[in-house]
């Protein structure tokens, strides 16, 4: 009997064992589990056990192969930039000792969010914040030498930021500012001597409760009137964002792109060394 099954396993339909009846499909392992319910397990064992363990070496051999991933191996290329980078940072870290460490804008309390930072400060019922990320902010700025010779360039970074005035109320006035060029600034000052050229320009005005989103209607300062305009950088004068607010930022957020820069290489070299 027993050979009989095994021979014609692929094909037989019907196998009466007592008063029990068990129809065999395509899958042999449903037909296995039938006669184990049936409590015939060493007959089972007996019969399809070579089966078993081949279907069981198989799983093994495929566990196997799918979960020992082989060691990524570092390319020539891989060693050529962990080279450079080992050189890089110990120029730049040297770099970083010869500046001085700005830790922040005087009278504002710093939140940082890697790139992102957040400037806050609380007066009365007012909270001011300055929003800006250190992203794409940095240009070279050349530096004149003791003997008005061109140094190497200095990398500067002046982020356009926004400015949230917040009201007990939960209105919000939301000023989007950038910073005027080297350039610009003294152009204006060489045409006229005796004007007012700030360090930075309002670009867009918002007025909004809650977050600010795409659908708050916003005014542009191109099409500003000239006297709101200015009422407008008074009223940002008046709460502490003026020039000298703008210098202290630049020299912050310049400092903290550096670091940001260093870490990011050694992040980098990490990934090539791997």
């Amino acid at each position: 009997m027993a050979r009989c099954m095994r021979y014609s396993l692929p094909a037989v339909s019907k196998y009466v064992f007592g008063s029990n009846s068990l129809r065999l499909t395509q899958s042999p392992l449903k037909f296995i589990t039938q006669i184990q319910n049936l409590g015939m397990r060493q007959s089972s064992s007996a019969l399809f056990g070579p089966f078993l363990r081949k279907k069981s070496a198989t799983l093994t051999a495929v566990k196997s192969s799918t979960c020992d991933y082989p060691r990524a191996l570092q390319t020539e290329v891989d060693k050529e930039l962990t080279k450079f980078l080992e050189k890089e940072i110990t120029f730049e870290e040297s770099e970083r000792k010869k500046q001085v460490q700005v830790k922040g804008v005087d009278g504002f309390e710093v939140t940082t969010a890697d790139a992102d930072i957040t400037l806050t400060r609380k007066s009365g019922n007012e909270i001011i914040k300055v929003k800006f990320t250190v992203n794409g902010s940095v240009d070279a700025e050349a530096s004149m030498q003791a003997d008005d010779q061109e140094a190497e360039p200095e990398m500067v970074s002046r982020p356009p930021f926004t400015v949230e005035i917040t009201k007990g109320d939960g209105r919000t006035l939301s000023l989007h500012c950038t910073f005027v060029s080297p350039a610009e600034l003294e152009q204006e000052t060489s045409q006229d001597t005796e004007a007012i050229v700030d360090n930075f320009e309002i670009q867009e005005v918002a007025l909004h409760t809650g977050e600010l989103t795409e659908t708050v209607y916003s005014v542009s300062a191109d099409i500003m009137d000239g006297n709101l305009y200015d009422l407008l950088m008074d009223m940002l004068d008046e709460r502490g964002i003026n020039d000298e607010f703008a210098n202290q930022l630049v020299d912050f957020s310049s400092s903290y792109e550096h670091s940001k820069y260093v870490e990011f290489l050694k992040n980098l070299k990490s990934f090539a060394e791997k």
